[in-house]
């Protein structure tokens, strides 16, 4: 079956893009986009799609009237609407003119249009199979909830999508992430469900790696922020740490979080404040752990030298 096809009616181009690459990362659709309520029109007139996000502000049709137009013409497709009011009523409008859902544009908004999608898009549509690598070929230690796999997975996303000047927080069920999206000078914020990872997990290598999946773990490839966060998640796995956070400064990197000497004590604040050569010597020891195989727990400090090992 072909990848589904989503159609982005929405007049603000960012968002548009950044939702758009959200949608194909996330569920391997096929996002169209068009800015008003007559291209929208004209577009469904002539191509098929499998759901729409329809954006509530279009510069000639409001939301609610444009909805009506669709279904006039597509009485079966699926819209989700995001919208910036935040009246109730609004969203009682869009629900009795047969929406499948309605999403307000607060920050990571992407995310919830990704979930709504998910519960009307056909399942087979949806196969991480399709992007190289099942999440049931993935080697369980890659699954589990470490510091590692998981920010390993969220810089790929951030890779995938441009991000810079990051500032990441553990929050109670994942991370808050507020980054700078490609040619844009305003903050962006995501988030990232712990439940989510191991989906996310499978994405990131099966975009990464073409190696079979029993040498998926040995395939240390440097592409940004996906091996940095990776580098540092396993230092904090070895602490081992707790509600951690990471933030971009100019020219540094501050780690901070919390800490146990052991599993009764009660936990205390640490932070590490890393300049361009304890990363290095962090890539370094991460890049050497990840090449020599099993992978033995080892204390690294991202203030020891550069570890040497054979190219």
């Amino acid at each position: 079956m072909t990848r589904a096809t989503v159609l982005l009616v929405m007049p603000d181009l960012v968002q548009a893009a950044h939702l758009g690459r959200t949608i194909e990362q996330r569920l391997h659709a096929h996002p169209a986009g068009v800015t008003t309520s007559e291209e929208a029109l004209r577009w469904i007139a002539v191509q098929s799609c499998d759901a729409c996000v329809l954006d509530y502000a279009l510069p000639d049709l409001d939301g609610l009237s444009t909805l009506v137009r669709l279904h006039q013409r597509k009485p079966d497709l699926p819209v989700v609407m995001v919208s910036e009011s935040h009246l109730e009523s609004t969203a009682i409008a869009a629900f009795h003119l047969g929406i499948t859902d309605y999403v307000p544009k607060v920050p990571g908004f992407p995310e919830a249009v990704v979930s709504a999608l998910q519960r009307v898009l056909a399942p087979d549509q949806l196969r991480a199979a399709a992007l190289g690598v099942d999440q049931d070929d993935v080697p369980e230690e890659l699954l589990a909830p470490t510091y590692q796999n998981r920010l390993r997975a969220i810089g790929h996303q951030l890779d995938v999508d441009g991000f810079r000047s990051v500032q990441l927080a553990e929050v109670e069920d994942g991370f808050l992430v507020r980054a700078l999206p490609p040619g844009d000078a305003r903050p962006q914020a995501l988030q990232f469900v712990d439940r989510d990872f191991p989906r996310r997990i499978a994405l990131a290598i099966g975009q990464r790696v073409t190696t079979a999946p029993s040498a998926l773990s040995y395939a240390p490839q440097p592409t940004g922020y996906e091996d940095f966060l990776r580098a540092i998640g396993q230092w904090l796995d070895d602490q081992p740490a707790e509600s951690i956070s990471i933030m971009e400064l100019d020219g540094l990197v501050l780690v901070a979080g919390m800490t146990r000497t052991d599993a009764s004590a009660s936990p205390t604040p640490f932070h590490e404040l890393l300049d361009a050569d304890a990363i290095v010597a962090l890539l370094d020891a991460a890049f050497a752990r990840r090449t020599t195989p099993p992978f033995a727990p080892a204390a690294i400090s991202p203030r020891q030298p550069p570890a040497t090992y054979p190219d």
